[in-house]
């Protein structure tokens, strides 16, 4: 595991301009990032403008689908889709994404 990533969560309401408030960090952790290419986008058939992300980590229960993950390395911040923990609960696979238009 060696990408530091962070689990961010959409604060409730907006500012004072009516935009949504910024994500705060929930927590931090570190996971082996796997982006995903454009052909295997196609045969998971996700839209070109879309970039598809699967990390894998060791498990965390903090961990949910309404969160956000930021890659701390690029600054990315992309949208939780689904977290498949392992059977033992040792590790689990976090999959999200980010529209890149």
């Amino acid at each position: 595991m060696s990408n530091p990533v962070a689990f961010m969560v959409q604060p409730k309401g907006s500012d004072d301009y009516g935009q949504p408030k910024p994500l705060e960090e929930a927590f931090s952790a570190y996971a082996d990032v796997d982006v995903k290419n454009g052909s295997q986008l196609a045969q998971l058939g996700e839209d070109m403008t879309t970039e598809l992300i699967t990390c894998l980590m060791y498990y965390d229960e903090r961990a949910t689908n309404s969160m956000w993950l930021r890659d701390l390395q690029s600054g990315i911040d992309y949208q939780v889709h689904h977290i498949r923990p392992s059977r033992r609960h040792q590790s689990m696979i976090v999959t999200a994404k980010v529209e890149t238009k």
